[in-house]
């Protein structure tokens, strides 16, 4: 990202996408896939004043029906042999791997 700023958030962000990439590997052998989910950007109360936001921003932001659409096709697509990968939903518009 060549944004900048945000670092407690992201480092955050990371740390929970480590423990999954881990615990996908300890619980392989007992048959239980762990799915590392990046919904997109979704439009919500959540997310504060979109006004202060640059207009770059604002048109990346989807409904919050388009990011369910690509959770539920993320967790469809979960199996053990793809445990640990981090899928970015692509707001159901077919799924993408994200890189480590």
């Amino acid at each position: 990202d060549a944004s900048g700023g945000s670092y407690a958030y992201r480092t955050s962000k990371a740390g929970v996408n480590m423990i999954g990439k881990a615990l996908s590997a300890d619980l392989k052998e007992k048959g239980v896939s762990v799915g590392l989910i990046h919904p997109g950007m979704i439009r919500t109360q959540f997310g504060g004043d979109v006004s202060k936001l640059p207009e770059a921003m604002t048109k990346m932001q989807r409904s919050v029906e388009d990011g369910v659409k690509g959770v539920v096709a993320a967790i469809d697509e979960m199996s053990v042999d793809n445990s640990g990968t981090f899928w970015h939903a692509n707001y159901g518009d077919g799924l993408k791997t994200c890189p480590w």
